[in-house]
């Protein structure tokens, strides 16, 4: 077994990189809001038709999987919203050039 402290940079690979991100906004399940905004998750990126997947991942062949993910409950009074991909290294760094 190999000590973590004695692992030099150079001997590092990343083998994935995860780009997430999201946000909270005011408001729970009794919101007039709630369904639309369920509905846009699960067009956005709630399975595996979603139009994230078909793009970033289908399409553009950019990531090893991609979903967004909307919560809200009764017990709170905000809702978050997050997307996230999981990506090889060279792809993301090949897209910020």
């Amino acid at each position: 077994m190999t000590d973590a402290a004695s692992v030099s940079k150079k001997d590092l690979r990343i083998f994935a990189c995860i780009v997430a991100g999201g946000f909270t906004l005011e408001m729970n399940e009794d919101d007039p809001d709630y369904p639309a905004l369920m509905l846009a998750n699960n067009m956005l990126g709630g399975d595996l038709k979603s139009r994230l997947f078909a793009r970033i991942r289908e399409k553009d062949g950019l990531s090893y999987g991609v979903r967004s993910g909307f919560n809200a409950s009764l017990r709170s009074k905000f809702a978050q919203f997050a997307v996230q991909a999981i990506s090889a290294p060279e792809m993301v760094s090949a897209k910020r050039k």
